[in-house]
């Protein structure tokens, strides 16, 4: 009896709330450009900065925003933006900021090594992949890693995650394993 009294005051507390957030919920403006889980990159920034490390940013940041982030230890605007057009950053984009000899500033676009990527949680490229990054997933060793970058060379230079079945010495269990590290 005492936990039926205790079941009907929780049920008491709780049902007030559950109405007014499905309601709450219901009324809310929709915006045209709302994202409700908002894109992040992850972009490794080093070189002559204060701050250098990797970030994660919104998805939509400027280049020369980020750049700004991290606080170059010389002025880098007027210049840079002077000559061209920076590197778009994208998840896995390395940027290294330096001063070359003749005083111009150098700006190198770059992307992350297959070992950052897979520690950082983000896709590898199949593509971008030597015979050592292969070697370093799980499963895969020297032998088989030759075969990956061999059976992609047969195959034009390009291949997707999904053709490493293919590939002799990759079964299904290891393609399951394997997959979760591609696109």
């Amino acid at each position: 009896m005492e936990r039926l009294i205790v079941l009907m005051l929780a049920l008491a507390v709780m049902l007030p709330a559950v109405v007014k957030s499905c309601l709450s919920a219901r009324g809310a403006p929709r915006t045209a450009f709302f994202d409700p889980a908002p894109h992040k990159i992850t972009v490794r920034i080093d070189g002559d900065v204060r701050h250098p490390g990797i970030y994660s940013f919104s998805a939509n940041i400027m280049t020369n925003s980020a750049i700004a982030l991290v606080e170059p230890v010389w002025r880098w605007e007027n210049s840079v933006l002077k000559t061209g057009a920076l590197p778009a950053l994208t998840s896995g984009s390395t940027l290294r900021l330096s001063r070359s000899q003749n005083n111009s500033f150098v700006i190198s676009a770059g992307s992350l090594s297959s070992t950052e990527r897979v520690l950082l949680g983000l896709p590898l490229d199949i593509n971008a992949m030597d015979g050592a990054d292969f070697d370093r997933l799980p499963g895969i060793g020297p032998v088989l890693a030759a075969r990956i970058v061999e059976f992609r060379q047969f195959n034009g230079g390009k291949m997707r995650p999904d053709q490493l079945i293919f590939v002799k010495g990759i079964g299904l269990k290891k393609y399951d394993i394997l997959k979760k590290y591609f696109n």
